[in-house]
């Protein structure tokens, strides 16, 4: 499936409403007058009073602008068709015959320009919108020519266009539209689907990107301040935007151009010039240019972008120098990109100047200002190929390619952080042989999968990982890295490397700066646990790919992963038994044992084990918690004597206190009670 570039169709569709009759609010002057030394009343007499524009002359303006810039830049495959909203069909096709800047001209010099009313939009006129969307639509299901060819040679493509609709929110509401668009791309596909599924003529939308600028007069203020975007279907997302009219509609039209073609622009400072009315003087002027952006990336990786760049209305732009200019190609670097380009403001002097220079066959060089860098560095020259102006991208690094490398021995200070005989015992060890048998293709992807397993974790530097810089654990690593098949000897070497690593931790034994190849100062850092931890770790990943060469990688491999499982269950266990609440209790309980008495803590313990056993009988009885504590009144009670009264008068009432006797002497208020018992 090719996904056909959503700036290979764009539509414009320009509202031809009543609305757009109206003044822009911007005055234009123009100058007539000659060259020649003339009076001043002759120049007064040819001096023409400021002119006013409508806004449907703005936009038409802006549009064929648009449209020469892309043009210009990109003579193929980027198509435009002009529709208006007074229209059933399109102005134009997707042929090439009908492209271009002087066809979309005579084009639109057939359309009648709106007339001034006061009236509002009736429902005719919407319906008359409709249409013009509908026809819109059916322009984008049309195949183009390329789409066709792409068709025959059975590659599928989705289908993708942009409509750009002019138009302003004071006339129309924009969410009918939308909506109106979602189910018209919705039905359409149906029909395609039932009617015209194998005709490679018409294809079906698969996306669409609604443009809807919201214009309105200079002297207005703007709807949105900022680009607003919706998800309306999966076909379509609508970009509503706001733009003032006059100029301010052509740099809004600029700026579009450069995110849909992804183009970058460029000011060319420092032009010498001569002045247009005296031939004796000389002035400085720049000239900005349009070009893919791919032409900066060579700034980019050098990081003198930002330094470079400016920004000019609201668009950021590129400053280069004008140098001298050259005239033979050949003298300049190997080019890495190039790019079409063309003038933003065409008409202008310095632009005419600057195309007619490089018309004539000449070359111009431009350097990164001297503020940016120390050195003069020349970053692209702009020259013709064919009557076409392109820019080009020089290779501007302060070393030529052409020079000899450096040499990896200069820097004997840091040539002792690589592991570079490491490196040379790795490229000995898998030298790839010639294949000259019958089974060359399955030997050379056994080479390949196995060069693709060993080098997914090979670290350049000693200390990047722990384990390449513990000078123990140095035979262990190259042994497994370049051998598939391990002697006697070699096994026993490797069983010695690990050894070293499980006493260490044993005995708790700290990492010295004798087992280190290469000096860390930052090995001080972590703690004897988690510097094992990370050691046990970094083998296993070390070892993963390696696991499948032989009995005994695959030996070590299960070693250190049972390692590192039997201490992670040690961590777990040992952190349950530091809980801080039951270490608390834990100390609480020694201090208590040490000063109470024997007797006194046998009586605590045998009422903590009763607590226990009721804890256990009622969390194991299906019963709630005052039916448990009822049954055990229930079953204490029945385990002491009955109350005395009620045995000696069964069925009666017991009179209490019956031996009480009173003392006769003291008074009623005073008297003293005496029981017998």
């Amino acid at each position: 499936m090719v996904n056909t570039p959503i700036n290979h169709k764009t539509i414009f569709l320009f509202d031809n409403s009543n609305y757009f009759a109206i003044n822009c609010g911007q005055t234009f002057e123009f100058d007539i007058s000659s060259k020649s030394k003339a009076s001043n009343q002759s120049q007064n007499q040819n001096k023409i009073n400021p002119l006013n524009k409508s806004l449907w002359t703005c936009t038409v303006e802006a549009a064929i602008e648009f449209a020469r810039i892309v043009y210009d830049l990109f003579p193929e495959n980027k198509l435009i068709r002009l529709m208006t909203t007074k229209h059933e069909n399109t102005l134009n096709t997707w042929n090439e015959s009908e492209q271009g800047l002087d066809t979309l001209m005579n084009l639109m010099g057939t359309v009648h320009p709106p007339f001034p009313s006061t009236h509002q939009i009736s429902q005719s006129e919407e319906l008359i919108l409709c249409r013009a969307l509908n026809a819109s639509l059916n322009a984008i299901a049309q195949s183009t020519q390329m789409q066709q060819n792409l068709i025959k040679n059975k590659i599928p493509v989705r289908n993708r266009g942009r409509i750009i609709f002019f138009t302003s929110s004071n006339v129309r509401k924009f969410e009918p539209i939308q909506e109106f668009l979602a189910k018209a791309i919705e039905e359409l596909n149906k029909i395609i689907d039932q009617a015209a599924k194998n005709d490679i003529a018409i294809q079906k939308i698969d996306k669409i990107e609604l443009v809807i600028i919201d214009m309105v007069p200079i002297d207005q203020n703007l709807t949105l301040t900022k680009e607003k975007i919706i998800q309306n279907s999966p076909e379509l997302r609508t970009h509503i935007l706001s733009s003032k009219s006059g100029s301010n509609l052509s740099l809004k039209l600029i700026q579009l151009t450069q995110k849909f073609y992804d183009l970058a622009v460029t000011s060319v400072t420092n032009i010498p010039m001569k002045e247009e009315l005296n031939a004796n003087s000389s002035a400085n002027y720049d000239v900005d240019i349009l070009h893919h952006k791919s032409l900066h990336d060579q700034l980019k990786i050098s990081g003198l972008l930002k330094n470079c760049l400016v920004s000019k209305d609201g668009v950021n732009t590129v400053c280069l120098k004008w140098s001298n200019p050259k005239t033979n190609i050949t003298e300049f670097n190997l080019t890495t990109n190039s790019s079409r380009i063309t003038p933003i403001d065409v008409n202008s002097r310095p632009s005419s100047c600057l195309t007619s220079f490089l018309l004539s066959g000449r070359c111009v060089v431009l350097e990164i200002p001297r503020a940016t860098t120390s050195t003069r560095i020349s970053s692209h020259v702009l020259c013709t190929h064919g009557n076409e102006i392109f820019i080009h991208s020089l290779n501007y690094s302060l070393k030529s390619v052409f020079d000899d490398r450096p040499s990896i021995d200069s820097d004997t200070e840091n040539l002792k952080y690589y592991r570079t005989n490491e490196f040379i015992d790795f490229m000995k060890s898998n030298t790839l042989p010639k294949i000259l048998n019958d089974k060359a293709p399955s030997k050379a992807q056994k080479i390949s999968e196995k060069f693709e397993k060993i080098t997914q974790n090979w670290p350049i530097k000693y200390t990047e990982k722990i384990i390449t810089n513990l000078q123990p654990l140095r035979p262990f690593l190259l042994r497994c890295m370049s051998e598939e098949a391990f002697t006697d000897a070699q096994y026993n070497e490797c069983i010695k490397s690990l050894e070293f690593l499980q006493n260490a931790e044993s005995k708790s034994e700290p990492i010295s700066a004798s087992h280190l190849i290469s000096p860390v100062e930052d090995l001080s850092i972590y703690k004897k646990k988690d510097l094992f931890k990370i050691i046990w770790t970094e083998l296993e990943a070390f070892l993963s790919p390696y696991q499948d060469f032989s009995d005994k990688h695959k030996f070590f491999y299960n070693h250190i992963k049972t390692i590192k499982l039997n201490q992670a269950k040690s961590e777990s266990t040992f952190g349950r038994n530091l809980d801080p609440r039951k270490m608390s209790r834990q100390t609480d309980k020694i201090q208590l044992m040490n000063l109470i008495p024997r007797e006194v803590l046998e009586f605590e313990n045998e009422k903590l084990s009763k607590r226990k056993t009721f804890s256990k009988d009622i969390s194991s009885a299906d019963i709630n918690l005052y039916e448990f504590w009822s049954r055990t009144l229930v079953d204490k009670n029945k385990c002491k004597p009955d109350f005395y009264g009620r045995l000696m008068y069964p069925n009666q009432t017991a009179p209490l206190y019956s031996n009480l006797k009173m003392d006769e002497n003291s008074s009623s208020k005073n008297s003293a009670v005496k029981m017998e018992i």
